[in-house]
C-alpha cells in the first residue's frame, strides 16, 4: 500500500469478514497513537508485554503519559513486561525509576517492535514518504523541497486470533532472552558473553575473524588444506601485526595444524616466514 503523506488519515479502519470479530486500525497521528497505546494499558487487567529495539524504545519511553500509565498499571496488578537489545550505549535508558516495576530482558539483535495486552495488539513503525508539492522557494541552507518527510504511524488490532499469535510470539522470544541484571553485569565488567552461533554471511565471518585476532593472546589453528590460501589473502596484515606483538613479548604467537602439498606449498611457505609454528 502506496499512501503520499500529505493524504494520511488520522486512522483507517479495517474490519474483517467475521462479525464482532474485532478490527484493526492504521494509525498516523502521533497524538493518537500515544492515546491508543496508553488506553491498551489502561485497560490491560493482567498482563503487558512489550518487543522493542532501541530506536523503537524512544517513541513511547520519551511520552511521559505513558511513562505513567504504566506506573498506574502496575498499581492495579498488571504484570508488565519489555525485552529488548540492551547494549553499552543505551543501557542508562533502563535505569529510569519508571521501570523498576517492569520485568525487562535482553535479547541481542532484534529489530521491530510490537506491544501486547490481554486483548489488545500494537505496532509501532515509520514511515517516509516525498512532498506531493515541491516548494518555489529558495532559501539558503534550506532543506531539499523533495527531501523524504518522516511520520510515526502504527496498527493496532483486537482480533482475537492475531492477539493470541503474538502474545504465543512474545513467550517465544521470553524464554529465549535473559536477565537485565546479567547483562548489565556483564557491560560494567567488559564480559563478552560466550556463545556458539551459525554465521552464513562472508563479511560478518571476516570482521568476526579480525576481531578475534586482535583480541587474542594465542591463535591455535587447525582446519584444510585450501585455508592456508584463505587465510593469507585474507588476514595476512591482522597476523603480521599479531606476530609483531609476539616478537616483542606481547603475546605467545600461532600454532598452525593443516596438511601441505604443492598446491598450498607457495602459501604454507610465506606464513612460516611470518613465524607461524607449523605442524
Amino acid at each position: 500500500m502506496n499512501i503520499e503523506a500529505d493524504s494520511f488519515k488520522s486512522m483507517e479502519t479495517m474490519r474483517t469478514s467475521v462479525p464482532n470479530s474485532g478490527i484493526m486500525q492504521i494509525l498516523h497521528n502521533k497524538t493518537e497513537i500515544s492515546k491508543i497505546f496508553c488506553r491498551i494499558l489502561n485497560d490491560t487487567r493482567y498482563r503487558w508485554d512489550f518487543y522493542a529495539d532501541t530506536k523503537s524504545l524512544a517513541i513511547p519511553f520519551s511520552i511521559k503519559q505513558v511513562l505513567n500509565t504504566i506506573k498506574v498499571a502496575k498499581k492495579k496488578g498488571v504484570e508488565c513486561r519489555l525485552i529488548s537489545d540492551v547494549t553499552k550505549d543505551n543501557a542508562s535508558l533502563f535505569n529510569q525509576p519508571i521501570l523498576n516495576s517492569v520485568d525487562i530482558r535482553h535479547l541481542e539483535g532484534i529489530k521491530g517492535n510490537f506491544a501486547v495486552s490481554d486483548k489488545e495488539y500494537i505496532s509501532i513503525y515509520e514511515t517516509t514518504s516525498s512532498p506531493k508539492k515541491k516548494s518555489t522557494l529558495k532559501i539558503k541552507n534550506a532543506r531539499s523541497a523533495s527531501a523524504k518527510i518522516s511520520q510515526d504511524c502504527a496498527i493496532y488490532s483486537n482480533i482475537k486470533e492475531d492477539v493470541h499469535q503474538h502474545q504465543r510470539i512474545f513467550e517465544n522470544l521470553w524464554l529465549n532472552s535473559r536477565p537485565l541484571e546479567n547483562r548489565i553485569r556483564e557491560i560494567d565488567e567488559g564480559i563478552d558473553r560466550t556463545e556458539t552461533i551459525a554465521i552464513r554471511d562472508s563479511v560478518e565471518i571476516i570482521k568476526r575473524i579480525k576481531k578475534s585476532i586482535e583480541s587474542s593472546t594465542e591463535i591455535k589453528i587447525s582446519f584444510q588444506p585450501g585455508g592456508l590460501a584463505f587465510l593469507y589473502n585474507r588476514f595476512s596484515d591482522s597476523y603480521k601485526k599479531f606476530l609483531d606483538g609476539y616478537k616483542s613479548g606481547e603475546n605467545r604467537g600461532i600454532r598452525c595444524v593443516t596438511t601441505i602439498h604443492k598446491n598450498n606449498e607457495r602459501f604454507a611457505k610465506l606464513l612460516i616466514e611470518e613465524d607461524i609454528q607449523r605442524t
